[in-house]
């Protein structure tokens, strides 16, 4: 290995470091743009797939406000038996 050239995240290193950055968040939204900079080596396509699996997964939010996107932990509701 090339000194300096960091090998790219797995997905699951991508994952737990989304899910961590939200939770250092506590509960405050974060935009994409910045939570994406904080997340380790891998390419923009990478990390995107990496936010749709745990949207899909629904372990978190993604949305849209006036073109950006936001992101938050994901909550869970339940009905009063």
């Amino acid at each position: 290995m090339t000194a300096g050239v960091s090998t790219p995240a797995t997905p699951e290193q991508l994952d737990a470091a989304i899910l961590a950055e939200l939770a250092k968040a506590n509960g405050q939204l974060l935009a994409w743009s910045t939570l994406r900079d904080r997340l380790p080596s891998a390419s923009f396509w990478a990390k995107a797939e990496a936010l749709v699996r745990l949207h899909d997964a629904r372990k978190l939010h993604a949305f849209m406000i006036d073109g950006r996107t936001y992101v938050d932990t994901a909550i869970t509701l339940r009905l009063a038996a």
